[in-house]
């Protein structure tokens, strides 16, 4: 994760249940970074530089957003490679 700020103000009615949303550029293996939501962590234990994952949210059976949760240390154990 290259940087993120946590948003405590709804932007939008849409997003009062989702409070406080974390907002971060994320630096992507293939070298883009990219604007995306960080979930899945409570925001006090989020750091610049930690690796995260994608998810995905699907809103609807058409639609998917993209998100991303940091890789804990059991997955990333398991991710590494023999």
């Amino acid at each position: 994760m290259h940087s993120y700020t946590v948003c405590h103000v709804p932007p939008h009615p849409a997003f009062t249940d989702q409070m406080p949303l974390v907002i971060a550029l994320v630096d992507l293996d293939e070298g883009v970074r990219m604007t995306t939501n960080i979930v899945n962590c409570p925001h006090h234990e989020l750091r610049i530089g930690m690796k995260v994952e994608a998810v995905f949210d699907h809103i609807t059976p058409e639609q998917s957003l993209v998100k991303f949760q940091p890789i804990l240390a059991a997955n990333a154990s398991r991710k590494a490679p023999a």
